[in-house]
């Protein structure tokens, strides 16, 4: 069963990724019982760590302060950042649709206090620069695809462990292997491809589909051993609900019997 959860969502939440189960959080009282009230500028999720496989944010960071004193300072916009890291699970993904400078709608609206560009999220939440990481940061994103599409900056992130010491690189992309989730993956890719968006970025994301697939494979043929039953149990339930699906997708059917 995958998860959703949509900020900013009012009493309507959003599933474009498609999942089974969809929760929201609101500040308005007025909501169903699958949407609960926090102010997330100044309070956490209400939910444990790693509960959901997408997260979604439609015009709602622009509204999150970057700075407050409540009384003490809170870089609201950073930590906002942290607890959707937090709550997704290693490979989730998050979509964030906003207005975006240089588009005037990104200023006119008076409670928008959060301006966003497109460089905002490739260098200060990214898996390479993390430059906001020096105000409280503790995550990192791969940059899975951002556009302009009218007065709206679309972002989409997928949650990927802390970049490590060069040493230990090896180590760390191994031993976080048999966390992705390939499904969750395919959601994107099938995303992507539902939404106008640029060829070249559907097949991208489309090839990582298999990439993952095929380390997962081949990781568990050589190393299953190192890993807990559970875990094991749960990758492969998750590589053959994806493969079910690759197994019908055009993209991919003239070749997956030959891979997988």
């Amino acid at each position: 069963m995958t998860r959703t959860l949509d900020l900013g969502c009012g009493s309507n939440p959003r599933n474009p990724f498609s999942a089974d189960e969809l929760f929201g959080i609101d500040v308005r009282d007025d909501v169903d019982s699958n949407v609960k009230k926090a102010d997330l500028v100044l309070e956490s999720m209400p939910y444990e760590n790693e509960s959901f496989e997408y997260l979604t944010a439609y015009d709602f960071i622009e509204h999150v302060p970057r700075v407050i004193y409540a009384p003490a300072r809170r870089n609201s916009f950073v930590e906002l950042m942290n607890e959707v890291y937090r709550v997704l699970k290693p490979g989730g993904l998050f979509l964030s649709s906003t207005p975006a400078y240089p588009h005037p709608w990104a200023f006119i609206d008076p409670t928008h206090v959060n301006y966003i560009t497109d460089a905002t999220f490739s260098t200060y939440f990214d898996d390479v620069n993390r430059w906001a990481s020096i105000y409280g940061f503790n995550g990192a994103f791969r940059i899975a695809h951002q556009e302009m599409r009218g007065a709206h900056l679309w972002a989409i992130l997928q949650k990927v462990p802390v970049p490590t010491a060069k040493d230990a690189v090896a180590v760390a992309d191994t031993s976080q292997k048999i966390g992705l989730y390939p499904y969750t993956q395919f959601r994107l890719y099938q995303f992507l491809r539902s939404g106008n968006f640029p060829v070249a970025i559907i097949e991208r994301e489309g090839a990582k589909v298999m990439q993952i697939l095929l380390a997962l494979k081949q990781l568990l043929k050589d190393r299953r051993a190192e890993f807990e039953p559970a875990d094991v149990e749960k990758t492969e339930a998750e590589m053959a609900k994806c493969i079910a699906l690759v197994k019908v997708d055009p993209l991919f059917s003239q070749v997956v019997s030959l891979v997988l």
